[in-house]
């Protein structure tokens, strides 16, 4: 399981990150959270988190092997007893998913709540939600399939019986 991002149904209301830190740190503080919501266009925010990549790059670089897959959740968890604030996981991430704490100076980043994401239960769009990239990519296909046979019934259903004769595929 992972957390999948629908980024064209987020609103940008960065609930998501308050969730997110006050579960982990305590605190409602976005600059905490183990999500970011990234703004790069007008009306478009894409909240970002750890894949959960399987092989991890992050965990393959580390060398004290603080990066570790939980294997009760299949998460990665970074342990802070053993981080030694290197930095390498923050540079292997090819999301820019991992952070270094600013005051403990030890590597964070998403580790699924233990398995129930805080950022998942507050959005109010499900722009977050959790699962099996396969089950997300079905979903994601049956609506692509809804939205097109709609536009296409709408184009049809435009063009006169007439002018549909008189083009080529008909």
């Amino acid at each position: 399981m992972r957390i999948i991002v629908r980024p064209e149904i987020c609103t940008g209301c960065r609930l998501c990150e308050l969730a997110c830190s006050m579960r982990n740190e305590g605190v409602f503080s976005p600059s905490k959270a183990r999500i970011r919501v990234l703004k790069r266009f007008p009306n478009i925010d894409a909240p970002l988190t750890c894949r959960q990549c399987q092989p991890a790059p992050c965990a393959d670089v580390c060398p004290t092997g603080a990066i570790r897959k939980e294997l009760k959740g299949n998460f990665w968890v970074i342990s802070s007893e053993k981080c030694i604030a290197c930095g390498k996981c923050v540079d292997a991430c090819p999301f820019g998913a991992i952070t270094l704490d600013e005051q403990t100076k030890i590597a964070t980043k998403c580790d699924l709540c233990k398995g129930e994401p805080a950022c998942v239960d507050f959005c109010l769009t499900k722009a977050i939600v959790l699962g099996a990239p396969r089950e997300i990519a079905e979903e994601k296909m049956a609506s692509l399939a809804t939205t097109m046979s709609k536009s296409t019934y709408e184009l049809i259903s435009a063009i006169s019986l007439k002018e549909r004769r008189s083009l080529e595929f008909w």
